[in-house]
């Protein structure tokens, strides 16, 4: 019965893993309206604090005049996917392979998109990294990058602060649902943490699972705690897919690609007349 009987094939049942954008959901956008319609940059002024004086009676004021910072968001990256599929080999193919391989297209440009605003972690640079490379995050970890938040203004109300988030790679999330102090009931809202693998908030900030983060040679991950204002996503273009059939090759050519700018934003620190740019509203964590 050998030679009678068929061979079976399905198609999606082992498909490749797709992973979910979360930092892009969590950044700043509002500046994708400059650039929806032409541009390649963005100017964006930050405006610095004044100096409060003492007025002397019958004395004028001396005019406070100093230049207020500008930074520049590239509009650069133009990422893009293609495929071809010869006539031939799509007459013989089981059906539906098309229209399965056109909705694949898009993964690879938001995946590319999730990983260049991860590799922007290891550059803050106001605050020393918080944490040792290759190490668990520690409690004491986290209340050091929380202080540096709040000394810098992203924190201000000892509440959840739904503009701060922090992103953990799967290993520094499992060391989290390690410690008790995360998610023992005694001590906070996550103590079902352990049945439902989640973990709500630490110090008030909202936790995301990524794994998407940014790893070096040595396999460790770039964790990060930031208010969305210290890295900007703008999408000039989403993604688009577009069909043409090509007679000389007997094909039909499928692209899909999209065209958008990451960075990270700095603004002056609170003091008076202070021009100078840091980031300090993003914390680098280093960890597992």
């Amino acid at each position: 019965m050998a030679n009678y009987t068929p061979e079976l094939w399905e198609m999606g049942a082992t498909d490749a893993v797709e992973f979910k954008q979360v930092i892009a959901k969590r950044v700043n956008r509002e500046f994708e309206g400059a650039i929806q319609d032409m541009g390649d940059t963005v100017n964006i002024p930050s405006m610095s604090n004044f100096t409060a004086v003492d007025k002397t009676t019958n004395v004028d004021l001396d005019a406070e005049a100093f230049t207020h910072p500008v930074q520049q968001l590239l509009i650069n990256k133009h990422k893009a996917v293609a495929v071809k599929i010869e006539r031939f080999g799509e007459r013989q193919a089981m059906p539906g392979y098309r229209e399965k391989v056109t909705r694949r297209l898009g993964y690879p440009i938001a995946r590319v998109m999730e990983t260049d605003l991860s590799a922007l972690f290891d550059g803050f640079s106001t605050n020393t990294a918080v944490g040792v490379a290759g190490q668990e995050i520690g409690i004491a970890n986290y209340r050091t990058a929380w202080t540096n938040l709040v000394v810098a203004g992203a924190i201000e109300e000892a509440m959840t602060d739904e503009d701060t988030s922090i992103f953990l790679s799967a290993g520094e999330y499992a060391a989290a649902l390690g410690q008790d102090v995360l998610i023992s009931k005694d001590y906070g809202d996550n103590g079902d943490a352990i049945s439902k693998a989640a973990l709500g908030a630490i110090f008030g900030s909202r936790v995301f699972l990524s794994n998407l983060l940014e790893s070096d040679a040595a396999g460790q991950h770039d964790n990060a705690w930031i208010h969305k204002n210290v890295l900007t996503l703008a999408v000039q273009q989403k993604v688009r897919v577009e069909t043409d059939y090509r007679p000389l090759a007997i094909a039909t050519e499928i692209v899909a690609d999209a065209i958008y700018g990451v960075k990270e934003l700095t603004r002056p620190g609170e003091s008076n007349a202070n021009v100078t740019l840091t980031d300090n509203f993003g914390q680098f964590m280093p960890g597992t």
